[in-house]
């Protein structure tokens, strides 16, 4: 999406001569919950004014207008501004021509009779081009850095030359100094590759939650909740109840909107977090993080049992996090019964350790026991449980950046075990970061 989309609503462009057809367009990507502000053209000079004073972040064109054509306009599109998305909305066209269309750079295209797929279409694209910006951005900074690199060579280079020149070094002296540019070009060369595996994985992060988990989308949402307040506030009297309904619903979506962007953040943050292990009380942390739900734990009656928990070296936030989100999971899918979790350790003699949380919850069917671990997978709808599906997807980032795995063991109606293997010394296993070992055997 371009810049100067971020801080505000989408600007669409639309190239239509039929103003009736530009108005289902406009309602399917309002029903659809896009923001957006629309301009519709109808011709050529409109059109290119367009990217003048709009500066549209996504255009949708239909394909034969009276005075100019959809193809034209691809083409003048692919030349101002060749990153934003160019969807067709039109009627009925050959597939043969459709190939040739997309071939020549239009990113979809959607039957007019077929509007229901618009907003996926467009969505997609955005992502698209987010995705195009991103892997752009990095592999311009990748450039910088290895350009970096050869003006460092070529310095030491001259520098050695005039070095080799001025003093008249002895033919020992000489393979000395070569051995020792090359050592530094060893160096230079393996930061190099350091920093490019890096920004793949920094990409490869920013492709999957950087378009959705930024702090530009908290600043138009915490707007839209504000507004929403304020109108539920003065103008509840002045709707009836079909009015009063939509309102809820709106406010209802935008406090789960909030809640997955925060826990998208949560999400991105553990990776980047570079805070410095230290050695850190299990037991202790778990205390912490039932502290937190001490009125839910109270009014349910649960019951919580440690066992002796080992010292090891950690991220003493990152575990205050992973135990909070584990009892808050038990919490929230517990069966009728009362609750009783138990957390148990034991450590396998070659650093490891095996923490073991238990619970009487409801459970699930193992065949889900990978899936749960993934970003937005709910085994229930948000209208029976709370929560976008983030919380144990945040539990696996934090066992891996401590060089440990998760996983989880489970049967309906007989409650759940989560297993979490870490190292109990960090600088004594940092091979655990590549290739975590197995899991014990119970």
């Amino acid at each position: 999406m371009p810049d100067d989309q971020l801080n505000g609503r989408l600007k669409v462009l639309i190239l239509e001569d039929i103003s009736t057809d530009a108005e289902l367009v406009e309602n399917e990507l309002r029903s659809a919950g896009i923001e957006f502000e629309a301009r519709r053209v109808d011709s050529e000079e409109s059109f290119l004014k367009a990217f003048e004073d709009f500066s549209p972040g996504i255009i949708l064109s239909d394909y034969s207008l009276p005075s100019f054509d959809g193809e034209s306009a691809l083409m003048l599109a692919a030349g101002i501004a060749p990153n934003v998305p160019f969807i067709f909305v039109t009627g009925a066209l050959g597939e043969d021509r459709a190939v040739d269309l997309l071939k020549s750079g239009a990113t979809d295209l959607v039957l007019k009779d077929r509007l229901s797929r618009l907003a996926l279409c467009v969505r997609r694209a955005l992502k698209e081009a987010e995705e195009k910006k991103l892997r752009q951005r990095a592999e311009d900074e990748l450039l910088r850095a290895h350009a970096g690199l050869e003006r460092k060579v070529e310095e030491r280079t001259k520098d050695l030359r005039l070095t080799m020149q001025a003093l008249r070094l002895s033919e020992e002296e000489l393979r000395k100094s070569h051995d020792e540019l090359e050592l530094r070009v060893q160096e230079r060369t393996a930061e190099l590759s350091a920093s490019i595996a890096r920004l793949e994985i920094l990409n490869q992060e920013l492709q999957e939650f950087a378009f959705v988990a930024s702090h530009d989308l908290q600043e138009p949402l915490r707007k839209i909740q504000t507004f929403c307040d304020l109108a539920q506030m003065r103008c509840s009297s002045a709707l009836d109840s079909v009015g009063r309904g939509y309102l809820d619903r709106v406010i209802d979506a935008a406090s789960r909107m909030r809640h997955l962007l925060d826990d998208l953040l949560q999400f991105s943050r553990v990776a980047g977090r570079l805070e410095r292990f230290k050695t850190v009380d299990l037991g202790k942390i778990i205390g912490e993080a039932a502290d937190i739900f001490e009125e839910k734990i109270k009014e349910a009656g649960v019951s919580i049992e440690t066992g002796d928990l080992p010292g090891i070296e950690a991220d003493e936030s990152q575990m205050l996090q992973l135990f909070q989100n584990l009892i808050g999971n038990a919490l929230k899918y517990r069966s009728s019964q009362s609750l009783r979790i138990r957390i148990s350790a034991k450590q396998d003699g070659r650093g490891y350790c095996e923490i073991f949380f238990e619970d009487n919850g409801i459970g699930f069917e193992q065949q889900y026991a990978e899936r749960i671990f993934k970003p937005f997978q709910r085994l229930h709808s948000h209208t029976e449980y709370e929560g976008v599906g983030m919380g144990l997807a945040i539990c696996r980032k934090i066992a891996e950046r401590h060089g440990g795995i998760i996983r989880a063991e489970s049967e309906p109606g007989k409650g759940s075990v989560f297993i979490i293997r870490l190292p109990v010394m960090q600088n004594k296993v940092k091979a655990a970061r590549n290739s975590p070992p197995e899991m014990l055997e119970r």
